[in-house]
This record gives structure tokens, sequence and C-alpha cells, in this order.
């Protein structure tokens, strides 16, 4: 996305990139979740990478994978900051994949990847 202000009806556009060490056994889907500060889901977006034309059982070794995701921001959605996480999960059993960092460092099975501001 391009920018931190957003207004309701506004679409979040988000370009991730994912590259396999190896290729993943589970098929996999990604996840975009716009929520608020308590963990209250505002809207997101989930499917199989590159609109739906990359399943992660097809990924190479090193490969870059782009893959767009577009939420709408719902209309009445009040002024505030918000919360933007990304993730994998796999398909047949919904369980999310662990995030860790190039060091190695686990956190939780999402990244943050940014704060947003709704404004009126």
């Amino acid at each position: 996305w391009d920018q931190q202000n957003i207004r309701p009806k506004d679409v979040i556009n988000v370009l991730l990139v994912w590259q396999a060490l190896t290729t993943p056994v589970e098929d996999l889907s990604a996840f975009l979740h716009l929520e608020t500060p308590n963990g209250e889901l505002v809207a997101q977006h989930d499917g199989v990478p590159a609109n739906w034309t990359r399943p992660s059982t097809g990924w190479l070794s090193a490969e870059f994978i782009s893959d767009l995701h577009s939420i709408t921001v719902p209309d009445g959605v009040p002024a505030g900051t918000y919360q933007l996480y990304v993730g994998l999960a796999d398909r047949a059993s919904g369980v999310r994949l662990p995030v860790v960092d190039d060091e190695g460092q686990s956190y939780d099975n999402r990244a943050l990847i940014g704060l947003l501001t709704v404004i009126p």
C-alpha cells in the first residue's frame, strides 16, 4: 500500500513477495487482515498466491512469487488506528504457518506489516 491514512471504502493494495527455501508440501493460502487494536477483524483477503495461479506446491526453491492482495475498508468503520497483518495457512487444515525472521526469532502465526489510520 502507498499511504498510512485511509478512508472507509478505500481499497488497500498490498504486493507480497514470497520465497520458499524448499517446495512446500502443504497447499497454502495467503491472508491479509485489517484489525482493530483489540484484534477485531475489519476486512480481509485470503487466497492462493498470485490470484489463484501459483499454488505453493508448485513453488521452486529460491523462486520469488509476486502476490497482490486487495481489501476494501468497509463503509462505516470508525476513525482510528488499525493493524495490517499477513500470513500463510494450510488450506486443508486452516493451521497458520509460524513467522520467523532472518535471525531465527519466532513470532506469532502472522506478521504485522503496518499501522493504518482511518480518517473520516
